[in-house]
């Protein structure tokens, strides 16, 4: 019974990245079907549970065509409507006169109002080229305003629960998260690949794009970034929109916190297939002309699919070229 028991113990060690998996492989059929995936509801006794799609729509065999074409009379008599009178024909041009100035003054008017959404998106680019070179100049006070950043990141699971096994403490499960992130003043973008990697079962391998990042408050003591992008998974081929918010806040002269979301999202089935949030704090080791140094730590969550959530201790090294 003891061996029976560290055999069923091992094998939920290891159950991460084949329930990860798992969850995307079924999230595929339901891609190829046409249905809504619906997660697992959460059981820890082991057993998988399967989910209960939602049933497609049905068009009625005998559609109703009860639908009958309105008669026409033949003997009517077309040319038996009176006549009209000269002062009737009189009204009846003035009326056109009239509404033909009135279409006129409606063409003006819309002319002008094409003319005034014209300058005002003309002058939004102005404000925002000027504000482009204002922030560039900056630089010499907050180098990151122009540089390139790598973060070398790797995260290590310190608990895992599942919705269809049992959780887990401190489970071999290990996160690799090098990324590569472009700023120049007001627009960033970024490039990541992240590598969840379980003992004996492989990984779970995606690359991150956040295509467009707005940093809507770019300043040295704060930044505020949203951005949008994609998500492509490896193991099933498949791209997902995925959108994400950062902030930084400067502590004090070498130390700084970050705090990082994002989430994915599969418009066909309605599920997320990972959603994550983060805590890191910063501490700045080499700060040169050209280069810094930064190491970091902190704490991650992520959960896959709705179902598996993963409890991780992040740590890495930044290093900033401006």
């Amino acid at each position: 019974m003891l061996f029976l028991f560290f055999i069923l113990l091992f094998q939920g060690m290891f159950a991460q990245v084949n329930n990860i998996r798992n969850r995307a492989k079924d999230n595929q059929n339901d891609r190829n079907t046409n249905r809504t995936f619906t997660p697992p509801a959460n059981n820890n006794s082991g057993n998988n549970n399967t989910y209960t799609p939602s049933p497609r729509r049905t068009e009625p065999s005998n559609p109703n065509n009860n639908y009958q074409p309105r008669r026409q009379e033949n003997n009517y008599d077309w040319y038996s409507r009176p006549s009209r009178t000269k002062e009737e024909n009189n009204n009846t041009n003035n009326e056109r006169s009239n509404n033909t100035s009135a279409d006129y003054i409606h063409t003006d008017q819309s002319c002008n109002d094409c003319s005034q959404c014209c300058v005002g998106i003309e002058g939004f680019f102005n404000d925002f080229i000027k504000h482009q070179e204002f922030l560039v100049q900056s630089r010499v006070v907050n180098p990151k305003i122009y540089s390139a950043e790598f973060f070398a990141l790797s995260s290590y699971n310190a608990y895992y629960e599942s919705n269809v096994s049992r959780p887990m403490a401190f489970p071999p499960t290990f996160l690799f998260q090098p990324r590569l992130r472009l700023n120049w003043a007001l627009l960033s973008t970024e490039l990541r690949y992240s590598n969840l990697y379980t003992h004996k079962q492989g990984e779970y391998e995606t690359t991150d794009w956040q295509m467009l990042i707005l940093n809507l408050v770019s300043k040295r003591e704060f930044y505020l970034r949203i951005g949008s992008g994609f998500m492509y998974e490896k193991f099933t081929n498949t791209y997902y929109n995925e959108h994400s918010l950062s902030t930084e806040i400067l502590l004090d002269r070498r130390l700084s916190g970050v705090f990082d979301f994002r989430f994915s999202h599969d418009r066909q089935t309605q599920i997320l297939p990972r959603m994550e949030s983060g805590i890191r704090f910063n501490y700045k080791l080499v700060q040169g002309n050209y280069i810094d140094l930064d190491y970091t730590v902190g704490f991650q969550y992520q959960n896959y699919y709705q179902t598996d959530r993963l409890y991780l201790l992040q740590t890495g090294f930044v290093f900033m070229v401006h």
